[in-house]
């Protein structure tokens, strides 16, 4: 259990890298510039500027924002940690087709500082992204079936359809 923890984190890192240094995709040149400018100021420690600015495009549908806006609330960053909160942020951009944030939502249900675990939602999540192409959620699918995470049993065909899966996505 604590492996799956320990290599929890570790992708979840992963992704917060991969959140930070993708391309932004907002609706208006507006908003891209925002939240370049956003990231600049919790970069540098300015942690409730970036709060209040990341919470005001979320609440306006800003998928990037709001996963931000989830991370700092699951990573505790310069706020109290609160999954909750992160989870109502990361399902907004979820159910918008975000595989990002459907891989955090999954996550977040197994978080270690979660008071509620779920599993079955962290598969439903977690799954939902795999099957929608983000590789991070196709490892962690992999490693489900090959290790027996989440309640799960291993499962030599599921790990060979996601051992495939990776293979084309790659």
């Amino acid at each position: 259990m604590l492996l799956m923890y320990r290599n929890i984190s570790v992708l979840f890192v992963l992704l917060l890298v991969s959140v930070f240094s993708q391309p932004i995709f907002a609706t208006s040149i507006t908003e891209n510039e925002a939240i370049d400018l956003i990231v600049a100021k919790l970069s540098n420690g300015h942690y409730g500027t970036a709060r209040d600015n990341f919470k005001a495009l979320a609440e306006q549908g800003n998928s990037r924002a709001q996963i931000l806006l989830g991370i700092m609330y699951s990573e505790g960053r310069g706020i109290k940690r609160n999954v909750p909160e992160a989870r109502v942020w990361y399902q907004r951009a979820a159910v918008q087709g975000d595989t990002q944030a459907q891989f955090l939502l999954g996550l977040s249900y197994i978080n270690r500082y979660a008071k509620f675990r779920d599993h079955e939602m962290a598969y439903i999540w977690i799954s939902r992204a795999a099957e929608s192409n983000n590789l991070m959620a196709q490892k962690f699918m992999l490693q489900t079936f090959e290790q027996g995470w989440l309640n799960m049993p291993a499962d030599k065909q599921k790990v060979k359809y996601w051992r495939e899966r990776l293979a084309s996505s790659q």
